[in-house]
């Protein structure tokens, strides 16, 4: 893998852990006024270990080997589907968002880079040849 995708990977695991490490703390000051506690806590955990498999990714040493390639699709097709979603939510209640040109232009930004991370992780498995039985 070139370091530019490297690189790449790094700064996307790292924007995804530290900006789900803040939600994390997001929740826990609305604990008790949260009426979706639970799957707002599992979305942010699970990112929170996106991040960190896709950290993982970037600062060891060779290509997309393994199972690896087709891990990185799901976590870029999870995050398209889920970043999609919320933009239809801000979309369909426009006046509850405090501040919807931002989480529009964040939700838009956040596509892009899943879908960077997908057709990575389709180019990992096209490179890595057919499964050994």
């Amino acid at each position: 893998m070139t370091l530019r995708r490297r690189l790449t990977l790094g700064l996307i695991g790292l924007s995804l852990l530290f900006a789900w490490v803040f939600r994390l703390f997001i929740i826990y000051l609305n604990r008790l006024t949260d009426r979706f506690l639970a799957p707002h806590v599992a979305v942010a955990v699970l990112s929170c270990f996106a991040g960190i498999y896709l950290l993982r990714l970037a600062l060891q040493r060779g290509g997309l080997v393994g199972v690896q390639p087709t891990l990185l699709l799901i976590i870029g097709v999870a995050m398209m589907l889920h970043w999609f979603w919320r933009i239809s939510v801000i979309l369909l209640d426009l006046p509850q968002d405090p501040n919807p040109r931002v989480h529009l232009h964040l939700a838009g930004l956040l596509i892009l880079l899943s879908g960077y991370l997908a057709w990575l992780g389709w180019k990992g498995r096209l490179e890595s040849g057919p499964p050994v039985p």
